[in-house]
């Protein structure tokens, strides 16, 4: 498959890094941590927005798994932030006016601003040892729903026998591979479904790419091997992608090809 350089196109109306850590005790640090990331956020960001968040985790005996339970939102840079313990989630959210171009010039100075932040607010980042890092992003379709198949759009088949004629109103599936050549995992989430309101089939597609790195030694303090580390999952989803769709995707969203 030839490689694809940008899209003149994009579809990207969401991408994605989390940086999680090890196990370990929720302490008050955690919280105070967590205190600190809001204050510390909104000297960049104005208008940012605090929503609070219940979130169930399970315990590793009397350690705690990397969890987040604040979110804060920026509208007008379109930054969403994740965060509690042990986690990061830095978020591109295009609007309906917006455009992701490319990773350089969309993503890449709203993560190392938040990822900054989060590290000068972090107790001891010297010793916070990580152990997985991600990045992900979605795309997002409109079709006409009197032509649409979706073996033309998407390496995809589905098959169901019912009784009767039916329409197939929505399609969901995920999926989570190994992926071997680039020593990561992969999370694929697929949804298509009908949109009355424009007689269209909308489409999304969610592709994740996750390494661990529990074992290499990795510190928050290390901002360039996570950089690294990033890219290289930027890549490894981007070309999972558009392996996974046809040329007829690529050329609906102007692939240049490098």
């Amino acid at each position: 498959m030839k490689k694809v350089k940008y899209c003149s196109n994009s579809t990207i109306s969401e991408a994605w890094v989390t940086i999680k850590g090890g196990p370990s005790h929720y302490s008050e640090d955690s919280q105070n941590e967590t205190a600190a990331m809001i204050q510390r956020l909104k000297k960049n960001y104005k208008d940012l927005q605090t929503s609070q968040t219940i979130v169930v985790h399970p315990s590793i005996g009397n350690l705690s798994p990397s969890f987040w339970n604040k979110q804060v939102v920026s509208q007008s840079a379109g930054v969403l932030a994740r965060f509690g313990h042990k986690y990061l989630g830095v978020h591109k959210i295009v609007g309906k006016d917006g455009k992701y171009e490319t990773y350089d010039k969309s993503f890449l100075a709203i993560f190392n601003d938040v990822i900054n932040c989060f590290r000068d607010v972090a107790i001891d980042p010297e010793q916070y040892q990580l152990s997985s890092i991600s990045f992900g992003y979605v795309n997002r379709f409109n079709f006409d729903s009197n032509t649409f198949n979706i073996t033309d759009y998407f390496k995809l088949n589905v098959g169901i026998e019912i009784d009767g004629e039916n329409l197939l109103k929505a399609l969901k599936n995920g999926y989570n591979f190994f992926d071997e050549k680039n020593q990561s995992q992969l999370i694929i989430n697929i949804n298509i479904g009908s949109d009355p309101a424009s007689n269209s089939i909308a489409a999304s597609t969610s592709f994740e790419s996750e390494k661990v790195v529990s074992e290499e030694n990795l510190f928050l303090t290390n901002h360039e091997s996570i950089l690294g580390i990033v890219r290289s999952m930027k890549e490894a989803a981007k070309s999972n992608f558009f392996f996974f769709t046809t040329e007829k995707t690529h050329q609906l969203m102007g692939a240049v090809y490098a």
